[in-house]
């Protein structure tokens, strides 16, 4: 709290955000950059319990949910 006022942050992923996420092979991990909180995670990859080929799952919940695949 501030100022004996409950601040809430919405941290999570809401519809019509946009999150940015890199498969980087090279060095083993995936970086996610959350555009409208300004948030990067960045998160290791251990290859012997995930080797390649590595497999994507998304889930998109909501109507007018997409991706965008950039090469």
């Amino acid at each position: 709290s501030v100022s004996g006022h409950r601040v809430h942050h919405d941290r999570g992923i809401r519809t019509g955000d946009e999150v940015t996420m890199i498969l980087d092979c090279d060095n083993a991990q995936i970086r996610f950059e959350h555009h409208r909180i300004n948030q990067n995670s960045l998160l290791p990859v251990d290859l012997h319990k995930c080797p390649f080929p590595w497999k994507i799952f998304i889930t998109l919940r909501s109507p007018g949910d997409s991706i965008r695949i950039l090469v």
